[in-house]
């Protein structure tokens, strides 16, 4: 969800300070910070503090100006330099976690930053913050900021996941996480009459639905420098694949992949003949209802993308806070930082990373008598929210389409906290380089259309992503 950059402002002149005389925190930022949710209300904040402590001054460096439409990466490129070279030490650095929809790489700023040890460990600061605690921040969170030594190299007040579901039913024994080998035995092996996927199970589209963003890690060994592509475990994937339909004509025929959530395919879905569709959390307990409408059941799974530590979700925010080595006074950083993220206009942003108010909404809810109602008319997607009164809900009689009706309860809520808690999210250090999901997808690419066997194809990646690796570290 975003928002236009474009606003009515008034400006006036302000009484003339020495920074010198003030204590100053700086803050980067890569992007402009009302193209989010998550950081729409940031420099109202910071200018808010700033009034309320005239003794300090909060100052951001925006390095979105670098970014221009022939060069949309210029910022935070210019930023990473920067800070590489010693150029600009900020105290504090505002970024995302994973490359915007439009391609521009956050992802290798905070590369960067971990790598290099840009960073202090907030863990200290944790122990002492009851809001922020160990207990209280979501284990998602913590996994995608772990630096890979149980520390914590930046925070984020709010979070998305992505992962894939199922109805219990089918999944069995897995739906509490599954590896990449255990996944293929279950798609090579499925029940007669049940399908693997919807329109996402396509050729062209299989591996980034059926493994995510960082599925083919697990053929990278990054310490040794090494990859697996031309395994017997990737081979069998490949194979998986080019057995699935190539378009939509061959889709309707599959006997691997039903149709999308159409009316005429909405009972494959609801009577357990799919086994897998996407899943999300981008926007905290509201996406109850998706979880639900998808297979229409309280019954649902989150087996999540195959891996090895069943890991299960990609977790990403657009909101991340580092506080730097550079900083001259950390403590007071963080005090910066924590009074951001701590702030109630913060508290809007999907998804927040504190348990106790994820919880708190979802309670909200529950004890309103908030419901949704679903409805599928022909390739259209349609929900609803309204609030239940007396107490008395709506039936599935009172529906004019197809669908489902998400009633809430604590109960559903703590599963998904369970999830998010104890299995979402795995650090950035195991994110895959775009490099080298553009070698692999214009391999796949070739092979699936017709060029040579599924071994000439992994034998094409093994070599190529080998170079990759061997010239990247």
């Amino acid at each position: 969800s975003r928002r236009s950059s474009s606003h009515a402002a008034a400006f006036s002149a302000s009484e003339d300070v020495s920074l010198s005389s003030l204590r100053v925190v700086e803050i980067a930022v890569p992007f402009d910070l009302q193209s989010t949710l998550s950081t729409y209300f940031i420099a109202p904040l910071i200018v808010e503090y700033n009034k309320a402590h005239p003794e300090c001054r909060v100052v951001v460096k925006d390095y979105s100006v670098y970014a221009t439409r022939e060069n949309p990466e210029g910022g935070v490129r210019r930023l990473v330099t920067d800070m590489l070279t010693g150029v600009y030490r900020p105290d504090i650095v505002l970024t995302q976690t994973h490359d915007s929809l439009s391609g521009v790489p956050y992802s290798l700023l905070t590369e960067q930053i971990v790598k290099n040890r840009m960073y202090k460990d907030l863990s200290p600061y944790l122990e002492t913050d009851a809001e922020f605690s160990r207990e209280n921040l979501f284990g998602a969170v913590q996994r995608l900021f772990d630096p890979g030594d149980g520390g914590m190299w930046g925070i984020c007040p709010s979070f998305n996941a992505s992962f894939l579901i199922s109805p219990a039913v089918l999944i069995g024994k897995y739906a509490d996480g599954w590896t990449l080998a255990e996944f293929l035995d279950t798609a090579e092996n499925l029940p007669a009459g049940v399908y693997l996927g919807g329109k996402s199970c396509m050729r062209q589209y299989a591996v980034k639905f059926l493994l995510g963003e960082d599925g083919l890690s697990v053929f990278l060994d990054r310490e040794a420098g090494t990859c697996s592509f031309d395994s017997p475990l990737f081979l069998r994937l490949l194979k998986l694949c080019a057995r699935l339909p190539a378009d939509e004509k061959e889709l309707a025929a599959s006997s691997l992949a039903a149709e999308a959530l159409y009316d005429k395919t909405l009972e494959l879905y609801y009577n357990h003949h799919v086994l897998l569709a996407r899943g999300s959390v981008l926007n905290g307990f509201d996406e109850l209802d998706r979880l639900e409408s998808s297979f229409g059941t309280k019954d649902w799974a989150i087996p999540g993308y195959p891996s090895e530590d069943r890991s299960g979700a990609r977790v990403t925010s657009e909101c991340a806070f580092v506080v730097t080595s550079f900083s001259s006074d950390p403590d007071f950083a963080w005090e910066i930082v924590r009074a951001i993220i701590a702030d109630e206009k913060m508290a809007y942003a999907p998804c927040q990373s504190r348990k106790s108010i994820f919880r708190e909404r979802a309670r909200a809810d529950v004890e309103s008598g908030r419901y949704t109602v679903t409805t599928f008319q022909g390739r259209n997607t349609s929900s609803s929210g309204s609030y239940a009164e007396d107490g008395v809900f709506p039936t599935k009689e009172d529906m004019k389409y197809p669908g489902w009706i998400t009633i809430p309860t604590m109960e559903d809520c703590e599963r998904l906290v369970d999830f998010l808690d104890r299995r979402a999210g795995y650090p950035i250090t195991q994110c895959v380089p775009a490099a080298i999901t553009d070698i692999v997808n214009e391999e796949l690419s070739a092979f699936f259309a017709g060029v040579g066997s599924a071994e000439d194809c992994a034998k094409k990646i093994q070599s190529r992503v080998s170079i990759y690796m061997a010239e990247h570290g």
